[in-house]
């Protein structure tokens, strides 16, 4: 047993090899953002975009708006029908009028 043991610890560990990830594959692409004013957007969001920018080459579109105004504007954006419906069935009990 203890040669099994050894001999399997000598063998090694097979090497991996992770896949090369292609950070610019949507290069020229644009993504859009929805997000409440406030001091946390300001000072951790924001100053992030520019990096993502230039890594991705992907334009980043914010739109700051208040809680209440993100409140309208998403009660819109999910009712249609091109909303991605992951994002829907997150917010399916607000829709509905919540619990």
């Amino acid at each position: 047993m203890a040669g099994t043991l050894l001999s399997l610890s000598l063998g090694g560990t097979p090497q991996v090899k992770a896949h090369k990830f292609d950070w610019r594959q949507f290069e020229g692409q644009m993504i859009n953002g929805l997000m409440n004013v406030g001091p946390l957007v300001d000072a951790y969001v924001l100053p992030q975009i520019a990096e993502f920018e230039e890594l991705t080459g992907i334009k980043v579109q914010v739109e700051k708006l208040t809680d209440q105004q993100v409140h309208q504007k998403l009660d819109i954006l999910l009712s249609g029908k091109d909303m991605y419906e992951r994002g829907a069935r997150l917010y399916r009990s607000w829709l509905s009028g919540g619990p």
